[in-house]
């Protein structure tokens, strides 16, 4: 594997990466952490749009607390949540996980986004901390 730099005018304690051989393949890992929907995400989205200008495979994960997402109808009730969900239009990306991993109110905050269709598939578990564990299958 080959840990990702990131430039420090985009660089964010909550993101980090990794490129890894997989099959034949260079797959970039993302992991993510957005601790409130409200929070700027001006440099989130510049940092993950940096990150996926790249020919590689990308998987984007995380909890990015965007709780008024409705992901099947790909819309937002909230402005913050418009702006999230345009990024991922906007990138071609697809958003895999279908149940709440985050319980009372039930939300899908937790996330796996690509921009190829590198994922088999995704299985929300069992709860740990207050949120369900996540767990994806290339």
């Amino acid at each position: 594997f080959c840990p990702l730099e990131i430039p420090e005018r985009l660089s964010l304690p909550e993101i980090t990466g990794v490129d890894v051989m997989y099959r034949g393949h260079t797959v970039r890992i993302i992991v993510a952490y957005h601790p409130n929907h409200v929070f700027k995400q001006e440099r989130l989205v510049q940092t993950l749009e940096y990150l996926l200008s790249t020919q590689k495979h990308c998987i984007i994960l995380g909890d990015f607390n965007m709780p008024h997402i409705d992901w099947l109808n790909l819309s937002a009730c909230d402005s913050y949540c418009q702006q999230f969900l345009a990024f991922v239009t906007k990138n071609g990306l697809s958003q895999h996980v279908s149940s709440p991993t985050r319980l009372n109110p039930n939300n899908i905050l937790d996330l796996c986004l690509t921009n190829t269709s590198i994922v088999r598939d995704v299985q929300v578990g069992d709860l740990f901390s207050d949120h369900r564990i996540v767990e994806v299958t290339l």
